[in-house]
C-alpha cells in the first residue's frame, strides 16, 4: 500500500452580477457617478464580472506510514488567479457634470500560498487535525490561517468522557469588493486593514448521559462592515463581550443536559 500521495486540485469559479432597472424615481439614489449615454435618463444597467482559477499541489504522507510517526502529514502550495471587471468613467477625473460610462476596467490579482496539515484520526483515545496556511505573494500577502481541533477520550465510572477543543486564528484581508466597487450609484476604492479573528472552544462531554459542558472565547479585531450609507467602516478596537448579541466578539459558557 503506498504511503505517499501526490495531489493536484483544480477549481474554477465564475460570477456575473447585473442590476437592471428601466425606471427609477427621481432622487431615489443619493449619488449618481455616471450616465450610460450623453442624454441622462433614469434607466440603470450595472454589471460586474469575476472569475477565479485556483491550482493546488500537495504531497501527503499517510497516517501510520512510520512506526515512529503516528500522524499523517501534508504540505501544499497554491496559486490563485482572480479576475475582476468593473465599470469605469470616460474621464479619469470626474468633472462637475456627471461623467459618461467609459467601459469596464479589468483587474487581475495573483496570490501564492503555502501550508501544511498534521492529523491523527485512527485509534480510540486521541485524535487531532491541525492546518496552517500563509500567503506569500500577491494582494493577500501576509494573510495567515491556523485551524485546529483535538479530542481525548477516556473511561470514567463506567462512562466514556470526551475532552475536546477547537481553535483558530485568522488574519485575513477584506474581500476585493469590500475595498473596490464601481456602479452607477455606489462607488468606493479603499485600502482596509487586515481582520483578525481568533477563537478557542473547549467541551467536556459524557457519552451515556449526553451531558455537555462548553466554554469558549472569541475575539474579533478590525471588523469591516457596511455603514448606513453603504460606506465601509473599520472597527479598530479589540472587543471581547459576554453578550452573544455583539457583532464583534462574545464569551459563552453553555451547559447542555
Amino acid at each position: 500500500m503506498p504511503v505517499t500521495s501526490f495531489i493536484h486540485s483544480f477549481r474554477f469559479d465564475n460570477y456575473r452580477r447585473i442590476y437592471q432597472a428601466y425606471e427609477t424615481p427621481e432622487g431615489y439614489y443619493l449619488n449618481n457617478y455616471y450616465t450610460n449615454t450623453a442624454t441622462a435618463n433614469d434607466s440603470i444597467y450595472d454589471q460586474t464580472k469575476h472569475f477565479s482559477l485556483k491550482n493546488t499541489f500537495a504531497i501527503a504522507l499517510l497516517e501510520g506510514f512510520n512506526k515512529w510517526a503516528k500522524a499523517g502529514l501534508k504540505a501544499f502550495v497554491s496559486h490563485e488567479l482572480r479576475h475582476y471587471e468593473l465599470p469605469t468613467l470616460l474621464n479619469s477625473t470626474p468633472p462637475t457634470a456627471t461623467p459618461l460610462f467609459g467601459g469596464y476596467e479589468k483587474v487581475n490579482k495573483n496570490d501564492i500560498s503555502i501550508g501544511g496539515q498534521l492529523l491523527k484520526t485512527n485509534g480510540n483515545t486521541l485524535h487531532y487535525n491541525i492546518t496552517a496556511e500563509t500567503w506569500l505573494v500577491g494582494n493577500k500577502a501576509g494573510q495567515l490561517h491556523i485551524d485546529g481541533k483535538a479530542d481525548l477520550n477516556f473511561p470514567l465510572f463506567g462512562d466514556t468522557v470526551q475532552l475536546a477543543a477547537t481553535a483558530f486564528f485568522h488574519r485575513s484581508n477584506p474581500s476585493y469588493y469590500m475595498e473596490n466597487f464601481h456602479s452607477r450609484h455606489y462607488w468606493w476604492d479603499n485600502t482596509l486593514e487586515k481582520q483578525i479573528h481568533s477563537r478557542i472552544l473547549g467541551e467536556l462531554s459524557w457519552q451515556k448521559t449526553k451531558t455537555k459542558l462548553r466554554i469558549g472565547y472569541d475575539m474579533l479585531k478590525n471588523y469591516t462592515y457596511f455603514g448606513v450609507q453603504n460606506d465601509r467602516t473599520l472597527q479598530e478596537k479589540t472587543i471581547s463581550s459576554p453578550s452573544n448579541k455583539s457583532m464583534y466578539a462574545n464569551i459563552q459558557v453553555r451547559l447542555v443536559c
